[in-house]
């Protein structure tokens, strides 16, 4: 008889499992020596989407090795457990790394403060490397890329639309306490700092010149930015974040 234990995953996973296995305990066949991980990610669901494995009631981290009739618990990132995480060290930024299939939410990032790269349609292997190498969470729709091993940290966004696949982050990762509007640029990603309008002058439309008298700069690509459309669209996006959370 095939050894086998039993599964339960808590909220949240029923994007990526089977039909017959959500919102229930099951009992599921496993290979001599398998990971909780590899059994894990072989039933559809991303490491980078588990915050805590439970097994027989303990916490366990992805190497624990499946025994017979073993009771394992996965739960999802926000769940409110007391207990520590030990499937991965907790976060020390939040710089994110954006697929090329979602990029359109890099411009709304960097419009709320977090430094956001896009990788250009490089292939998975380097968005893999560059997020292992500089600790960025991967945000994509592409299963695949975050069961890669060197992924340590990532999201599958569920919504195919920008101002869901927004809120969803920002839930996600708890962002709005530390928003700062107006402090990335929003094309090359460095700082924005006020920059005094005479120093700039020569680099405004005479229209601009005229209506405003506060303005900002990269302090990398030297783009100037001021208060207008963009800063008001901004602003709504941040008070309907707000309202939503």
């Amino acid at each position: 008889m095939s050894d086998f234990v039993h599964f339960t995953f808590h909220q949240d996973f029923n994007v990526f499992l089977d039909k017959t296995n959500r919102n229930k305990t099951y009992q599921y066949l496993f290979e001599e020596n398998s990971t909780v991980k590899d059994s894990i990610e072989v039933q559809g669901v991303p490491h980078t989407e588990v915050e805590w494995v439970l097994v027989n009631k303990q916490s366990v981290n992805f190497s624990y090795r499946l025994q017979n009739e073993d009771n394992v618990e996965v739960f999802p990132y926000h769940a409110k457990l007391q207990i520590p995480c030990i499937v991965r060290p907790p976060l020390s930024s939040l710089d994110f790394m954006v697929d090329f299939n979602v990029r359109k939410i890099t411009k709304y990032l960097r419009m709320l403060g977090f430094r956001t790269v896009t990788d250009e349609g490089v292939p998975d292997e380097e968005i893999a490397a560059i997020a292992e190498r500089e600790n960025k969470i991967v945000l994509t729709r592409d299963i695949g890329l975050l069961k890669r091993k060197n992924v340590t940290y990532g999201y599958f966004l569920r919504s195919e639309e920008v101002e869901k696949q927004i809120v969803e982050i920002v839930k996600r990762y708890n962002l709005l306490p530390q928003i700062a509007p107006f402090s990335i640029c929003l094309t090359c990603n460095g700082g924005i700092e006020r920059v005094a309008k005479e120093n700039i002058l020569e680099e405004l439309p005479i229209l601009i010149r005229e209506e405003y008298d506060e303005f900002f700069q990269c302090n990398a690509c030297q783009k100037v930015y001021w208060k207008g459309s963009h800063f008001d669209n901004m602003r709504k996006v941040i008070d309907t974040l707000q309202e939503q959370n």
